[in-house]
């Protein structure tokens, strides 16, 4: 299937956004955003690995009552920018309390590696969907 392919499809869809997954060595390594009207690529992420929620014996769930949460600066804020308005979303600075919102995208830093995006409920404390290790942004055109 080519990108054109695929922004119809999540424009048929109504998706305003579409996240191309690229493979590298069998193992997703880059992660691509796309606006789905404009197909201009809006972010893209190098992978260091990606931990899948059934790994984590847990059922994915959808982000409701949810934001964007970071815990950092630089690229890694660009990045919690860029997901947030795709998901039309909140971003808030730091962790949010339970009661702000039910659930939450939490990228934060790391040491060796530019951060991890955890998909939390915050009311358990317990993830909702993958956990991804984000190597580095790419830069993309303006």
């Amino acid at each position: 299937m080519s990108l054109d392919e695929v922004l119809l499809e999540a424009s048929a869809r109504g998706a305003s956004h579409a996240l191309v997954v690229n493979v590298r060595k069998g193992n997703p390594g880059r992660l691509d955003l796309y606006e789905v009207e404009s197909g201009r690529l809006k972010a893209s992420l190098v992978c260091l690995g990606v931990k899948l929620a059934r790994e984590m014996k847990v059922a994915p769930q959808p982000l409701s009552k949810g934001a964007v949460a970071v815990e950092g600066e630089g690229d890694l804020e660009a990045l919690a920018r860029a997901l947030a308005k795709a998901l039309a979303l909140p971003l808030v600075k730091g962790r949010p309390q339970a009661s702000s919102y039910a659930t939450v995208a939490l990228l934060s830093p790391r040491r060796g590696y530019l951060g991890a995006i955890n998909f939390l409920d915050l009311s358990k404390g317990r993830p909702l969907g993958p956990l991804i290790r984000v190597k580095r942004l790419l830069s993309v055109g303006a």
